[in-house]
């Protein structure tokens, strides 16, 4: 009865072992993955910071004051880039009523460009949020679930934040910003293979005349 016993014991330490080191290596995989999506995140809020910049600042030149004036409250970055983020939400909701009021509007070459890059960043942030987001999701439930949360405790993993996201009607601005300088490149494009197609048909129809 007692080698039986101590067999039991034995299969039972086996499985809470192999419970705890899958649970570890649960938490090791996930941590990388946060860790990999912070570095991305902290990538494009900094790129995002810099266009954002340049764009305001080019308005605020255009019109000759200081239009976007919420730009200025993060003229110095920020250390917490989750602190950058949401300050710069109010400069995007200035730029937004901007240029929902200035529909005449028509940005240069560089400034297009600008816009173009801001709206590919968001494209880009969100997916690097939605990917940092959805392992901090596992990361919190193995730290408030039994029995990974023993090991949270021992390993003092505290929560994490979630990244938000911007509102997308910006987003559909730039959007349409972009879509309608790619028409009007795609029409004069056009207009310029109708016309190189014209200047033959007449040089074809002077040589005609030419040899009668």
């Amino acid at each position: 009865m007692i080698p039986y016993l101590i067999l039991l014991l034995v299969v039972i330490i086996i499985v809470i072992f192999l419970i705890f080191r899958n649970i570890s290596l649960k938490f090791k995989e996930v941590l990388i993955k946060i860790d990999e999506g912070e570095e991305n995140i902290d990538k494009e809020i900094e790129k995002k910071y810099e266009l954002l910049n340049k764009i305001c600042e080019s308005i605020n030149e255009i019109n000759k004051t200081k239009v976007i004036k919420s730009l200025y409250k993060i003229k110095k970055k920020s250390s917490d880039n989750y602190k950058l983020d949401r300050d710069m939400a109010d400069v995007y909701n200035e730029l937004k009523e901007y240029l929902l009021a200035n529909k005449s509007f028509v940005p240069d070459d560089e400034n297009a460009k600008i816009i173009n890059d801001l709206y590919d960043n968001e494209i880009e942030l969100n997916a690097t949020k939605s990917f940092y987001n959805d392992n901090v999701e596992i990361y919190n439930k193995l730290v408030s679930s039994f029995p990974s949360n023993i090991i949270a405790s021992s390993k003092k993993y505290d929560f994490k934040y979630l990244y938000s996201f911007k509102e997308e009607e910006l987003f559909e601005i730039m959007k349409r910003e972009k879509e309608e300088k790619e028409r009007k490149k795609e029409k004069e494009k056009k207009a310029k293979i109708r016309e190189e197609s014209t200047d033959v048909d007449v040089e074809d129809d002077n040589e005609e005349e030419s040899d009668e």
